[in-house]
């Protein structure tokens, strides 16, 4: 990556972590056709393309909010590491939620991954636009003030679990606001 593309990345994340919503939409509109290409390198997933494009989308905002200059690394990179790890976190637990037989199983990579690469239209460009900035809106509005600590927390790595006791709620309370952020998301942004 260059340095301005770097440069223009910093600044932007220095924005978003002071609150800049714009920040952040440049940031998700910038990156989204990186996290559908993800999306698209799983062509057989058991979750439908926009499922895995919504997982990879909450797996960028993490990054966003994550990502540390100082180790080194790309911001580019941390976002490809960041929204593969949530989709392919989405994809297990859907595998995991099956009753197959553990020696049945076979490994994501093997199972979902293809060489597949496609390149988006304008008008589907120009509709990913679209969808990041009701993402951000979404964001911003529609989530309760519970669903957004939620939504942080999940973003910041910790389990079900971890949010639960940090909020003094059950887990199934979390389970169940994860499942209404997912629905939000996917109810407001057209595919």
């Amino acid at each position: 990556m260059s340095d301005k593309t770097q440069n223009t990345d910093d600044r932007l994340l220095a924005l978003a972590l002071n609150g800049d919503n714009a920040a952040v939409d440049t940031l998700i509109q910038k990156y989204r056709r990186a996290v559908e290409s993800i999306a698209d390198k799983f062509p057989n997933a058991p979750l439908d393309r926009e499922d895995l494009v919504q997982e990879g989308l909450i797996g960028l905002i993490g990054a966003i909010y994550t990502f540390d200059g100082t180790k080194g690394a790309a911001f580019s990179s941390y976002v490809y590491t960041c929204a593969s790890n949530a989709i392919r976190s989405a994809l297990r637990k859907v595998v995991r939620k099956k009753d197959v037989p553990s020696d049945a199983v076979v490994p994501l990579e093997e199972a979902f991954l293809s060489a597949s690469d496609k390149s988006l239209s304008a008008e589907e460009t120009y509709l990913s636009a679209q969808n990041t900035s009701l993402l951000t809106q979404l964001l911003e509005e529609k989530l309760s003030s519970f669903e957004n600590e939620v939504l942080r927390l999940h973003i910041m790595g910790y389990s079900y679990s971890e949010i639960a006791e940090k909020l003094n709620k059950n887990p199934k309370a979390i389970d169940n606001a994860m499942q209404r952020i997912r629905r939000k998301i996917i109810s407001s942004v057209e595919f």
